[in-house]
């Protein structure tokens, strides 16, 4: 059996993209290469505390571990041998030939880079009072990120808003910059609500993949505020669910639908977002009802990360 070179050992986090279900390997040194040694099953807490110390081009387990019994596959993530051998559930004992299937995936993050994404309605319903609460709840969020932040934390945003078209207002903008483009938030039209879920998801998503793997969010809250139905674009609701779904899935992304003057219940089945993450916000308090929504679930990150 081949013996690590050295006694320091590191760290992989990875996960079931079709389960969900999140691991940690442990990495020792063999020469110039990296090889995992051990596989444990991690806890979404347990996940939040860790990330990802180790980058190179591919990963094999040592020989101290079994490799793929049907293929005799080393690779991680190298084969969908487990995959098609196995009915697959977040409920199952894991197996450790788990780690040769095509859907375990490493994951690299920035443990301290959370990614928001506002989405407004703009359509004339929202114009008047509403509108200016709408402004004023988003100055008032980054007045309180920019007060709790921790010294290492990174928040960065994207806006947009939509009427009779989607306009991205702010990209990976800071907390200052976006104050200050706040007040192009303006009011007209109609509303183009799952062209702008379905533009904000696909850019973003995009954009995330462009990066380097370590310089990507380790969390993504993407927030919609909307009055009314959608009235019709060049995306439907299915469209809009399907990237929901798939967002929540495979990148762990966290929506909120914020909605008034429609049924709430309605208004997220039809996005697939979960009642538990609609909210209802009353037209007269709107200022107060979104920035608390959104300042609540920036906490909830932040405590995920460092539970006590």
């Amino acid at each position: 059996m081949q013996r690590p070179t050295s006694k320091e050992s590191k760290i992989l986090k990875a996960r079931c993209v079709k389960t969900g279900l999140r691991f940690g390997l442990e990495l020792r040194r063999f020469g110039s290469t990296w090889k995992v040694v051990n596989m444990v099953r991690l806890s979404e807490t347990e996940a939040k505390t860790i990330s990802s110390e180790v980058y190179q081009s591919e990963f094999v387990t040592n020989d101290n571990l079994i490799p793929c019994q049907k293929c005799g596959n080393r690779k991680i993530g190298g084969c969908g041998c487990s995959r098609k051998i196995r009915q697959c559930s977040a409920s199952m004992k894991y197996q450790f030939d788990c780690v040769y299937c095509d859907s375990f995936k490493i994951e690299y993050e920035n443990p301290n880079y959370t990614h928001v994404c506002v989405v407004l309605d703009a359509s004339g319903s929202m114009r008047g009072q509403t509108e200016e609460d709408v402004r004023r709840a988003l100055i008032n969020f980054c007045v309180e990120q920019r007060k709790n932040a921790a010294k290492d934390e990174k928040i960065a945003v994207d806006l947009y808003q939509f009427s009779d078209e989607v306009k991205r207002l702010a990209h990976n903008s800071t907390l200052d910059e976006l104050e200050r483009r706040v007040s192009q938030y303006l009011c007209s039209g109609l509303t183009l609500l799952y062209d702008a879920v379905c533009q904000g998801i696909d850019e973003l998503d995009a954009f995330f993949n462009a990066l380097p793997a370590n310089e990507r969010p380790a969390d993504v809250l993407f927030v919609i505020v909307t009055d009314g139905e959608d009235t019709g674009g060049k995306f439907n609701a299915e469209d809009a669910k399907s990237r929901i779904r798939r967002q929540r899935e495979e990148h762990g992304w966290k929506f909120v639908l914020l909605v008034s003057g429609v049924d709430v219940n309605s208004a997220a089945a039809s996005l697939g977002i979960s009642p538990s993450e609609a909210i209802e916000f009353n037209r007269e308090k709107a200022e107060n009802d979104i920035q608390k929504v959104m300042n609540v679930n920036i906490a909830n990150i932040r405590t995920s990360r460092n539970p006590r």
